[in-house]
């Protein structure tokens, strides 16, 4: 049997959390001694056109003009304009991520941008909103220079810094149950839990009246739900061969809406 197949088989989801958090410390560690490293992988796709990935060749590299306006034009087809949800995220490819785009790796970034889309309607959308929080994720969260995604430890700390409250599950009934208490969920799962070969997603689910829905569950601009329970829409996610890893329960916020908007704000500065 492929260790492919025996890691989402037998690795216990505290071991693949403890190693996800392992990898975070090693870049923060890695970003705090070399700065330039962190402003170098934040400066691409703003001030200038990133390298491109592995395995690619560019003829010519294009002007910060042209990838601005690139930029722009991924996010307004990611973009579901009635309700501003990121999507479609194989839309991104304007946006680098460490030596990836976001349209590869970028799902726990995309999770980020709709969950605190959902948690607080007046903070600051668009490219910019997407590239502050890009950002932050870079020095505190992108795993093997993007290859690996997100560690969802990061996904956390991103929305506490925030002043939301944030609690984790690594088990179905945990899950299950924060996802009844709370209104706003971050999901990790392996895409096939016979295969690791078929990657990890993470996404933003929205609680309503009529119940749990994912967004950019899909990437292809399509959303999944609404369904009544957590079960329920693990079971119609990649055809029910999903494994859950880690469920985030995000509750919140504190103080005014403007207040929150402004603090979004300063922290998107960052």
């Amino acid at each position: 049997m492929k260790a492919s197949s025996l890691i989402p088989r037998l690795l216990p989801n505290r071991l693949f959390l403890w190693g996800a958090g392992l990898l975070r410390a090693l870049r923060r560690l890695r970003c705090r001694l070399f700065p330039g490293v962190w402003e170098s992988d934040a400066a691409a796709g703003t001030a200038h056109a990133p390298a491109p990935p592995s395995g690619e060749t560019a003829s010519s590299q294009p002007s910060a003009a042209a990838v601005s306006a690139a930029m722009g034009a991924g996010f307004s087809r990611a973009a579901d304009p009635a309700t501003g949800y990121l999507e479609d995220q194989h839309a991104l490819t304007g946006f680098p991520f460490g030596r990836t785009r976001l349209d590869r790796s970028g799902c726990g970034v995309i999770a980020a941008y709709n969950a605190l889309h959902q948690l607080c309607p007046d903070a600051p959308a668009g490219p910019d909103a997407l590239l502050a929080i890009r950002r932050e994720i870079l020095r505190d969260g992108m795993l093997w220079n993007g290859r690996l995604g997100t560690a969802p430890q990061s996904l956390a700390a991103f929305l506490r810094r925030r002043g939301f409250t944030v609690r984790t599950a690594r088990s179905l009934p945990r899950a299950a149950e924060l996802a009844r208490t709370c209104p706003c969920l971050i999901l990790t799962v392996y895409n096939d839990r016979t295969d690791l070969s078929e990657d990890i997603h993470t996404i933003h689910i929205e609680k309503s009246a009529a119940g749990l829905t994912a967004h950019n569950a899909l990437l292809d601009g399509s959303v999944l739900g609404p369904y009544p329970d957590l079960s329920s829409l693990l079971a119609a996610l990649h055809g029910g061969r999903s494994r859950l890893i880690c469920l985030l329960g995000v509750s919140g916020p504190q103080g005014k809406p403007e207040d929150r908007a402004e603090q979004v704000a300063v922290h998107a500065d960052r």
